[in-house]
């Protein structure tokens, strides 16, 4: 069986993340699969967008994927989702489908909620935002 740094390892030689200026924060992400094709946005939980790369593997053949790493200096999740559709909006991709996961996930509904402009919403191991568990 192989350990989570091996998949790890792989996928880094594979893969290169791209560096770029968005609304004047660096991000760093990967962008792959075939151009025209419905993209794929994968939004993680807490900075572990390596949960995703397994999926990226397989869904780049047939799909446009996008992973994320968030920008670390912006100040609130409204100038966060800011810079990701500012990103989304660089990249030229119309009508996404994004995926969240852990607090990933609620992270996705908020984008959605905002923006609107997604063709659907995938969530996996999260709570809706009218949770309780959000309330200060």
């Amino acid at each position: 069986m192989r350990t989570y740094s091996e998949e790890e390892k792989d996928f880094l030689e594979k893969h290169d993340y791209i560096e770029d200026r968005v609304q004047g924060h660096m991000l760093r992400y990967v962008l792959g699969g075939p151009e025209g094709s419905k993209t794929l946005v994968f939004m993680q939980g807490l900075d572990i967008q390596q949960m995703f790369m397994r999926y990226v593997e397989v869904l780049e053949d047939s799909s446009r994927v996008l992973l994320i790493e968030y920008p670390t200096d912006t100040k609130t999740i409204d100038e966060q989702l800011a810079v990701i559709h500012g990103l989304l909006e660089k990249l030229e991709i119309k009508d996404p489908v994004i995926i969240g996961a852990s607090d990933g996930g609620m992270f996705a509904q908020l984008y959605t909620r905002r923006y609107k402009d997604v063709s659907a919403l995938v969530l996996m191991a999260t709570v809706t935002l009218d949770s309780e568990y959000l309330e200060p």
